[in-house]
C-alpha cells in the first residue's frame, strides 16, 4: 500500500496527515488546562478550600478536537468512501479474451515491444497519417503507410468523477468487429484540502494515489493490459 493511504474498516483514507496542524494546538490547550484543573483540584483537597474550578478551559478544547478534526479530515473521509468504492467495483484490469498478432496499433515503441516477439507496431496521428514502426538492423525505422496492418488497437480515455478522482480507461479493441478483448481502468487521488494547502505553501512536489485495482500501491499501465491480452505470433 501506498504511504499516505491508511486502511480503517475496509475503507482506504487518503492524506498525508496535515490536518493534524490544525487540531494540534486544541490537543495542547486541553493538555495544560486538565494540569491547571488538576493543581486546582489538589490545592482545594490539601487547603480544605472551595475555590471555584476553570471547568470551561477545560470544555473549550474538549469540544474544539473534534470540531477542527472533522474540519480537516471530512472531505478526506468523503474522497475514501468514493474512491474505496470505485477501486473495488469497477478498477482493475480485465481480459476477456487473448488473441495472438504480430503487432498492434496504439503505440510507436517498437524497441520495447520487439524484445516480446512482436514484429511491428503502428501508430494513427490526430491527422490521419499512419505509421508503422519496425526493427531493422537493430534500427527503429518509422514508416508511413496508407493501410494499417493490425487487427488490434488500443484506444484510451478520461474523465473527472469528482473534483478529487480522475478516471482512466483503456481497451484493446477488435478493429474488425469492434469487441473489447479486455480493458484496464483505474483511478487518480488527489489528497484533501489541508494537505493541499501545504503543497501549495511549502511548493513540494505533489503526486496523486492511483488505485489500478488490486492494490493502491501498484499501477497497472496499458503496457501490462497488452501483455495479459496479445500474444505476439
Amino acid at each position: 500500500m501506498q504511504s499516505g493511504v491508511y486502511e480503517f474498516f475496509g475503507v482506504n483514507y487518503y492524506t498525508r496527515g496535515t490536518g493534524l496542524v490544525l487540531v494540534f494546538p486544541f490537543v495542547v490547550w486541553l493538555f495544560f488546562a486538565v494540569i491547571l484543573l488538576l493543581s486546582q483540584l489538589t490545592e482545594n483537597f490539601f487547603e480544605k478550600a472551595d475555590k471555584p474550578l476553570k471547568w470551561r478551559s477545560v470544555l473549550i478544547p474538549a469540544a474544539m478536537i473534534p470540531i477542527s478534526f472533522v474540519v480537516a479530515f471530512w472531505d478526506v473521509y468523503l474522497i475514501g468512501q468514493q474512491a474505496t468504492k470505485l477501486c473495488k467495483e469497477q478498477a482493475g484490469l480485465h481480459v476477456y479474451k487473448t488473441v495472438e498478432a504480430d503487432g498492434f496499433i496504439g503505440d510507436s515503441s517498437i524497441d520495447y515491444w520487439s524484445k516480446f516477439g512482436f514484429k511491428f507496431v503502428e501508430y494513427q496521428m490526430g491527422n490521419g497519417e499512419k505509421y508503422r514502426y519496425v526493427l531493422l538492423n537493430g534500427d527503429v525505422k518509422k514508416i508511413s503507410v496508407d493501410n494499417l496492418l493490425s487487427s488490434y488497437e488500443i484506444i484510451s480515455s478520461d474523465s473527472i468523477v469528482t473534483n478529487k478522482i480522475s478516471e482512466y480507461s483503456y481497451a484493446i479493441v477488435d478493429v474488425n468487429s469492434k469487441q473489447v478483448i479486455s480493458s484496464l481502468k483505474k483511478y487518480s487521488i488527489d489528497c484533501g484540502w489541508s494537505d493541499m494547502v501545504m503543497y501549495s505553501v511549502s511548493g513540494f512536489s505533489y503526486t496523486p494515489w492511483i488505485c489500478s485495482g488490486i492494490s493502491t500501491g501498484i499501477n497497472l499501465n496499458v503496457r501490462d493490459l497488452i501483455k495479459h491480452s496479445i500474444i505476439p505470433k
